[in-house]
């Protein structure tokens, strides 16, 4: 259950968007900007009820054919996979090849999240290439209501 609370965090979809303060995951690029809607501030605070959308630009750090997305939350300091990544993100979510130096956005999105417990904690949500190296990475708090 803690696991799909994860998917939640990583995709957000609506109208209203904010830039949430995010952190950078030790030395990996971060996105240029995030956009998280309903999303404002030190941390973000979500309504069960709602769907979210998360957009991000970022600058392709190498040249990439295939990316991965790779999210974790850390729940009470326990770090947690997330369940049901999307496998394909290129051409899906960003257009792909990705070039070196070039800016793309990521967008993603995520429905009804009823089913979902009431939990805060810290989501690590990074996009990889086809080796493993990170395109960007960043945290950002949360507080599924």
């Amino acid at each position: 259950m803690l696991t799909q609370t994860i998917t939640f965090l990583c995709l957000l979809g609506l109208t209203i968007a904010g830039q949430p303060k995010i952190r950078p995951c030790g030395k990996l690029p971060m996105p240029k900007s995030i956009e998280v809607s309903d999303c404002d501030g030190e941390g973000c605070e979500f309504d069960r009820s709602k769907e979210y959308r998360l957009t991000a630009e970022f600058v392709a750090p190498k040249d990439s054919n295939d990316l991965k997305l790779d999210v974790k939350g850390k729940i009470l300091g326990v770090p947690l996979p997330w369940a049901n990544q999307p496998t394909d993100i290129c051409n899906n979510q960003v257009s792909c090849p990705l070039k070196s130096g070039q800016t793309y956005t990521y967008k993603a999105s995520f429905g009804d999240l009823s089913k979902y417990p009431r939990v805060k904690g810290i989501v690590i949500y990074r996009l990889n290439d086809a080796n493993g190296d990170a395109m960007f990475c960043f945290e950002m708090k949360f507080k599924l209501q």
